[in-house]
């Protein structure tokens, strides 16, 4: 009620009512309810149309509580334990879903579940942006460069870090008291194949550069990230960046495949090219743009570098054995077609892959790992 407001409908049953099931819960039967609350919004924005909310007096003391479940309503006067979670399954010869009491069940849970946390999200605030998404509208009059990166939290959920760079010729700055500004909204989207909204953020970047070197840094790039977690899977990214001063707009639609890393395997995360490489400060730890865990990382997008130009190289390592007898792990990393090792590691037992700290050969300046 607070973020959405008064809903356009209330059906209330403060007694209870006869519920008739629907054919695919496997259909035709009639039982008691206890009192309930139906809430329909015609419309709710970024969730959908048509959304209802149930809520149930389980006790009978007046307090009526969100439910996901649809049937959590029903009295049954059957003896023993017989509810839809101990029905059985009525699969048809085509194995239909629909036709499984228990599945449909399941499904529409599942669904509420969505549609809550889509409906507990904090509303909207560049609506213009998301319109663009929705509508699937395309521009390019603001050019940007992506890259995602993959790191492992546990087997089935990844940190997704998302990174954009933006060239500061392709903005327009406006100049006010000795001060070139310029200032981007954008909005990001991540999508299931199916469409379910799972992840959206928002945010401001605002660039300032005095004029006595606002020309020197014009080649330069602006970099934002947002790191999401997100579980192994099949996702589509979309991102809608507008310039405030120009009006100029650039939209972009991916795929992201994000990967398992299962338990026991030796595994790599993505492999980062970094401009810059640092230990972040304590304050940082486990939050902020380019931070990874206790490692400030901020990738290169274009993975250019000049000669004179520092490269750092991140990444994780997962599953590594320990030496028999040593508390040392020991790493060997080869150049490929040669036999002679590129770079040595030894860490302590205890050591975590992401404080690693690689020397490489002379050709590389000091990469870290």
């Amino acid at each position: 009620y607070i973020m959405h407001g008064q809903p356009d409908e209330i059906t209330a049953h403060p007694t209870g009512d006869l519920v008739t099931e629907d054919q695919r819960y496997g259909g035709r039967r009639t039982s008691v309810s206890r009192a309930f609350e139906v809430w329909r919004y015609n419309y709710v924005a970024g969730v959908g149309q048509q959304i209802e909310i149930e809520f149930v007096d389980r006790n009978g003391d007046g307090d009526y509580k969100l439910t996901l479940d649809p049937t959590e309503k029903e009295v049954f006067t059957s003896a023993g334990p017989l509810t839809r979670l101990f029905e059985p399954q009525l699969l048809t010869d085509s194995g239909d879903a629909t036709s499984n009491p228990f599945a449909s069940r399941q499904f529409d849970m599942m669904e509420n579940m969505y549609q809550m946390m889509a409906m507990s999200r904090p509303p909207v605030k560049f609506k213009e942006l998301a319109e663009m998404v929705s509508t699937r509208i395309s521009f390019n009059l603001l050019p940007y460069e992506v890259r995602t990166d993959y790191f492992r939290i546990t087997s089935t959920s990844i940190l997704v870090p998302i990174t954009v760079a933006i060239k500061k010729e392709d903005l327009q700055f406006h100049l006010e008291q000795g001060i070139h500004q310029a200032e981007i909204n954008i909005f990001g989207q991540i999508t299931s194949l199916t469409g379910r909204i799972i992840s959206t953020f928002e945010d401001v970047i605002q660039i300032s550069t005095p004029d006595t070197i606002f020309q020197q840094t014009l080649k330069q790039k602006a970099i934002y990230q947002k790191a999401v977690p997100l579980r192994s899977g099949l996702y589509k990214l979309n991102l809608v960046l507008k310039d405030l001063n120009s009006g100029n707009l650039g939209t972009l639609e991916q795929r992201l495949v994000v990967p398992r890393f299962e338990e026991g395997d030796l595994a790599l995360s993505s492999l980062v090219l970094a401009d810059s490489l640092e230990r972040s400060a304590t304050r940082q730890v486990g939050g902020g743009q380019f931070v990874i865990g206790e490692t400030k990382v901020r990738p290169s997008v274009g993975e250019k570098f000049r000669q004179s130009q520092r490269m750092g190289i991140y990444f994780q390592v997962y599953n590594l054995a320990i030496v028999t007898g040593s508390c040392y792990r020991q790493y060997h990393f080869e150049q490929p077609g040669s036999r002679r090792p590129h770079a040595r590691v030894h860490a302590k037992r205890h050591q975590h892959p992401a404080r690693i700290q690689a020397q490489f050969g002379q050709r590389s300046p000091s990469p870290s790992a």
